[in-house]
């Protein structure tokens, strides 16, 4: 995996956010890691090696990017580098 970077792929980390928000608005989900699940059982029904490379990705951007603060607050703050202010 160490070959596939989010960095190279952030239209498709955009697009996962945004899944995540009608996720949230739709479903109400309010846990972030059952959100993002339920996001990914939504874009990967079944067992993919694609699915297993897009989600390790999204899992390091959400490492370093508040996107689970910015799920909680139901999008009122916006999503930043770690350690920017």
């Amino acid at each position: 995996m160490s070959e596939h970077h989010y960095e190279d792929n952030i239209n498709v980390m955009d697009h996962i956010t945004n899944e995540l928000m009608i996720t949230r608005t739709i479903e109400e989900i309010v846990g972030f890691d059952k959100a993002l699940t339920m996001t990914f059982l939504k874009m990967f029904p079944t067992v993919t090696h694609d699915g297993d490379i897009i989600e390790g990705m999204y899992k390091e951007y959400c490492k370093e990017y508040t996107v689970k603060e910015w799920y909680e607050s139901l999008f009122k703050i916006g999503i930043q580098k770690r350690g920017d202010k």
